[in-house]
């Protein structure tokens, strides 16, 4: 996978209540005939199998994420999310493993893989996306370091603005 930066999102205005469920996709500066889940791109990959986009729904305390494989003309030809209502999955740092999979970072420790797969046998069938959890996450260096690089950072947070508790 390789980090791209061709695609944009639609920025809504107004009430965040009033914001439709998908928005619309430029790529290159031109605007795709689909639209898109999610508000905010986060990421955006280029894989074999075609664009890869996080995207998020800004917003706060209840952050979640689609990863969407889409098409040139912007129509989702496969999608995985991870979010659950009432909690917070922020994405923190992403990377890629190799050509068809990423290590996404969210919270101290909480790691996940997102593998693009291509289509059934003989190429046929529509390409999909496996998010798995990534449970023995302290094997991988590169997920160790994020970890402390996270834990540092939070530290910082807190000697400036205090532990957040009452005195």
């Amino acid at each position: 996978m390789t980090p791209i930066q061709r695609y944009r999102i639609e920025q809504h205005e107004g009430d965040y209540a009033s914001w439709p469920k998908k928005s619309r996709l430029w790529a290159d500066g031109h605007l795709l005939p689909h639209g898109v889940p999610g508000y905010v791109i986060e990421a955006q990959y280029d894989t074999p199998l075609g664009p890869l986009l996080i995207t998020s729904y800004d917003c706060m305390y209840e952050e979640a994420n689609d990863f969407l494989l889409i098409d040139h003309t912007g129509r989702v030809v496969a999608q995985a999310t991870l979010g659950l209502m009432f909690c917070s999955y922020l994405l923190d740092a992403h990377w890629p493993v190799d050509a068809h999979t990423l290590a996404l970072h969210y919270h101290l420790n909480d790691f996940y893989t997102l593998t693009v797969r291509p289509g059934r046998l003989f190429g046929s069938g529509q390409p999909g996306l496996q998010l798995n959890p990534c449970l023995d996450w302290q094997r991988d260096a590169r997920m160790v370091a994020s970890s402390q690089r996270l834990q540092e950072k939070l530290a910082r947070v807190r000697e400036t603005w205090g532990d957040g508790t009452a005195a």
